[in-house]
């Protein structure tokens, strides 16, 4: 009888800490997907920042790029850029409008130039 009891006492013990261990185990889940989606959250503000950034850097290499090299708005000529977030690449589109006096025709160019 006490051996019955003894084994009785010892598996009643090891089940609560089978279950106080599930409990602690499942606190440590909720607490490790709460860092996880904290994490997720800075990530994401990081790259909107990031994103912001380059295209702010984009749009002044983009202007600097078209007045250095000798592009004027009063000419006929402009331009535009985009940040490409998947390539990280800045595009700078210039468009250059000229009238051929001996055709008499208007000319339209367009190019593209990839930058950083």
């Amino acid at each position: 009888m006490k051996s019955r009891a003894i084994i009785t006492s010892v598996i009643a013990l090891l089940m609560i800490g089978l279950v106080v261990g599930a409990a602690l185990a499942n606190r440590r889940i909720t607490d490790l997907q709460m860092q996880v989606l904290e994490l997720t959250q800075k990530v994401q503000a990081r790259d909107a920042l990031l994103t912001l950034e380059e295209q702010t850097r984009c749009s002044k290499q983009a202007e600097n790029f078209f007045t250095v090299d000798g592009h004027r708005v009063d000419e006929g000529e402009d331009f535009f850029d985009h940040y490409n977030v998947k390539m990280k690449k800045c595009i700078t589109v210039i468009k250059s409008i000229k009238f051929d006096s001996k055709s008499g025709e208007q000319l339209i160019f367009r190019y593209s130039l990839g930058r950083f």
